[in-house]
């Protein structure tokens, strides 16, 4: 039966109205200094009222039976020094103490309520009251099964010792309600303690005080047990649950700064929601299933308020199966603030990681660990509305086994941030985009180990077209379906993709200002192995450069450069080592690029190239050391030169030079090589 604690009105009203079947009633009304009462009542349905009004006041109250109703109302409104205390010991099932305490007085005033109760059903009700210079409040609760408790503190006391302190020990089907309010200029905190042991718990905390230091601590045993910590308008918020067992659901609430939340929960089927909306120095660790691994937990983390977050991190580690954290950061855009972090450790299953990171400024880090099972994380970097200021932003996704999929977003006109996924597993999937003018960015994607039906993809967007110094990896070399895309705009940048074994394929493509500015772009390309496949397609006016090495299996080669009318001094390396090798590229267009340079090495079986090039002073040096070799060439221009070296088997030669003066054309066939 939910029970509703008395006011100090009508307190007296109700004890004096005790059922009629009580067996013994007792009334103290007391005034004045140092006064004391002391009730001592046994049986059923027993009735005790202390009304005391003064200083020193103490009052105690002991009743051995069911359905015992104490009543205590202590007002030392008129101390020097205040200190009212009242005990109650209540033995037997269905009792009620309710506690009423105020002090008022010019000096210390120290409130303390003490209420233990034994057996089932019981309901505790305190009230304590502080205005007191240096007053404090305690209460202390102890009750045993299907209990209720309700605590609220008052504290308005200016002093520096003024405080609010209120402990709460219960045992199975228990509900406990705390709640604590401080308003004086000097007040120290308040403090929550609640320990619930067994099922079917609840627990509710909420505190607050402008500029006022809050601590709530919430310990749980046993299945089901629910726990509310709401912790606003105070200077500091330190919230700590451990719930252990099954099925336990925590929310943490807290406001202004300087906040700390911590939440341990041990077992299957726990859920956690934290959300701290102070602007700066929020902390958040959740700890799910350390204790006992396994099963179906979920995370929800939400901090700083919009646009203004500063200086805030957020820890989870998961352990067991089906488990899903959600991580929300709001930081600001102003990059004079900056320092926000989220870490992610998941070990074991169908894990899944979200972590929002809006409006970032400089030294955003985000990491998300998975081990193992269906894992899929999401990291997003970006701006709400406005470009992302800062710089130095970081994000991290280590995958570890399984059907993994990692999608990075950096948005934004920051520079200098880095993106990274680790991939060792099987179906994997790797995304990460860094857009919106960015420079000096990092983009590397690691897939090793067996990777097996992996892909992967990095999208930069540059500088405006101008100078970006981006820079994007792409490491498949864990074997099978591997296909990769890189897509660059802007200058000086590089991209670069490994490619080890199996059906792999890629394509990157640079894009750049076709005006003045010097290009100075660099792809490389590395496969070994199978059914390789490379695309590449880089413009800008130069110096750019492309190199592609393909060795072994069924190899082909599309590389397109410097397609403008300004694009000079480019190179393109091409080596293609072993079986059905193909090669066309594409060099220059319009008859006005010059000093280019295409190299191709074409070493064994079923070797054809096709060659395009426009412009003056360029050169085309073409090696195939045969089977079945064939070469088209077109050069358009002046002062151009073809080489080209067709040593072994069904040679076929064709090169074509036209629109200048100057060219010149080599064609051997057969015979070398020689030392």
């Amino acid at each position: 039966m939910k029970k509703t604690i008395l006011t100090s009105a009508s307190i007296l009203a109700l004890t004096v109205s005790a059922p009629a079947f009580a067996q013994s009633t007792s009334t103290i009304d007391q005034t004045g200094a140092d006064n004391a009462a002391a009730v001592d009542q046994s049986g059923a349905g027993n009735d005790s009222e202390i009304v005391q009004d003064g200083t020193g006041l103490d009052a105690d109250v002991a009743q051995d039976g069911d359905n015992n109703l104490s009543g205590i109302l202590q007002d030392g409104d008129s101390a020097v020094i205040g200190d009212p205390a009242a005990a109650v010991a209540q033995t037997g099932n269905g009792n009620e103490s309710n506690i009423i305490q105020s002090s008022t007085g010019p000096s210390t005033g120290l409130v303390t309520a003490n209420v233990g109760q034994t057996g089932d059903g019981n309901f505790s009700g305190v009230i304590q009251t502080a205005t007191a210079t240096d007053g404090a409040v305690d209460a202390d609760v102890v009750q045993a099964n299907g209990a209720e408790s309700l605590v609220i503190q008052s504290n308005s006391a200016n002093g520096g010792a003024a405080a609010a302190t209120a402990i709460v020990t219960q045992d199975g089907l228990s509900s406990s309600e705390i709640n604590q309010t401080l308003s004086g200029t000097s007040a120290n905190g308040v403090t929550a303690n609640v320990m619930q042991t067994g099922d079917d718990h609840s627990s509710l905390i909420n505190q607050a005080g402008t500029g006022r230091t809050q601590t709530a601590t919430v310990d749980q045993t046993g299945i089901n047990n629910a726990s509310e910590i709401d912790q606003l308008a105070g200077a500091g918020g330190t919230a700590s649950v451990t719930q252990t067992g099954t099925d336990g659901t925590s929310t943490i609430l807290q406001d202004r700064f300087s906040l700390t939340a911590t939440l341990n929960q041990g077992g299957t089927g726990n859920n956690s929601d934290i959300i701290q909306d102070g602007p700066f120095s929020s902390s958040v660790t959740v700890n799910q299933n350390v204790v006992n691994a396994g099963g179906n937990n979920d995370s929800f983390v939400q901090q700083g308020p919009e646009n203004d977050g500063v200086s805030i991190s957020a820890l989870v580690n998961q352990e067991g199966s089906d488990n899903v954290s959600t991580i929300n950061q709001d930081g600001t855009n102003n990059t004079l603030f900056r320092n926000v972090s989220a870490d992610v450790s998941q070990s074991g299953d169908g894990n899944t990681s979200d972590v929002d990171q809006t409006n970032p400024g400089e030294n955003v880090d985000a990491e998300v660990e998975q081990a193992g099972n269906g894992n899929a994380a999401s990291i997003n970097q970006a701006a709400d509305g406005v470009d992302l200021q800062g710089d130095n932003n970081f994000a991290d996704v280590d995958q570890f086994g399984d059907g993994n999929t990692a999608d990075i977003d950096q948005t934004g006109t920051g520079s200098n941030n880095s993106a990274t996924t680790l991939q060792l597993g099987t179906d994997s999937s790797a995304t990460i985009q860094q857009t919106v003018d960015a420079s000096g960015d990092d983009a590397f994607i690691f897939q090793q180990g067996s990777a097996d039906a992996s892909f992967a993809t990095i999208n930069q967007t540059g500088n405006g077209g101008g100078v970006s110094d981006n820079e994007a990896l792409i490491d498949q070399g864990g074997g099978s379906n591997n296909n990769s895309t890189t897509n660059q705009s802007g200058e000086n940048n590089l991209a670069e993709n490994i490619q080890f074994g199996s059906d792999n394929s890629s394509t990157i493509t640079q894009s750049a200002d076709e005006g003045f500015i010097a290009g100075g772009s660099e792809v490389f390309v590395d496969q070994i192995g199978d059914g390789n496949s490379s695309t590449v397609a880089q413009n800008g006016d130069g110096p750019n450069l492309i190199d592609v090495a393909q060795t072994g299996n069924l190899n082909i080669s599309n590389v397109t450069q410097g397609i403008s009318s300004l694009a000079a001094n480019n190179t393109i390396n091409s080596q293609q080592t072993g079986n059905g090798n193909e090669s066309t590229i594409a060099q220059a267009n319009s008859g006005f690029e010059d000093n280019n340079l295409i190299d191709i090495v074409q070493e064994g079986d079923d070797n054809t190239s096709t060659i395009t090039q426009a412009g003056s002073s360029n050169t085309i040096d073409l090696l195939q050391m045969a089977t079945a070799a064939t070469s088209t060439i077109t050069q358009a221009g002046a002062n151009n030169l073809v080489t080209v070296g067709q040593f072994d088997d069904a040679h076929s030669s064709t090169v074509t030079q036209g629109g200048g003066s100057n060219n010149v054309t080599t064609i051997t066939q057969g015979m070398p090589p020689a030392p």
